[in-house]
């Protein structure tokens, strides 16, 4: 979370994804409601971003991937319910690579 409100996933310092939130007074930072939502709240109320994956009885837990790729995955089964898909590395052969 960036002081502007933005939410953002950085790779070798370049950001490669964003919740579009600068300039928004965020209330607290980032949330994962019961329901398995990961919400951002305006300090005034209200929502101004979230992943749309409510309905999760057993929530969602918020992972940061070795590769880089951020993903929220289903607390219960263990599924990617949603992801920002910011891999930053790339396979240069079998078995290895670059970051």
């Amino acid at each position: 979370m960036q002081w502007d409100g933005n939410l953002v996933v950085l790779c070798h310092g370049a950001q490669t994804w964003e919740s579009g939130t600068s300039d928004v007074d965020i209330k607290g930072g980032v949330a994962i409601q019961s329901d398995g939502n990961l919400v951002l709240y305006k300090q005034s109320g209200g929502y101004v971003w979230k992943t749309s994956t409510s309905g999760r009885t057993g929530g969602t837990v918020l992972v940061v991937q070795d590769d880089g790729n951020v993903v929220a995955k289903d607390r219960t089964s263990g599924a990617e319910v949603w992801s920002t898909e910011t891999a930053c590395y790339r396979k240069i052969s079998p078995g290895k690579m670059q970051f």
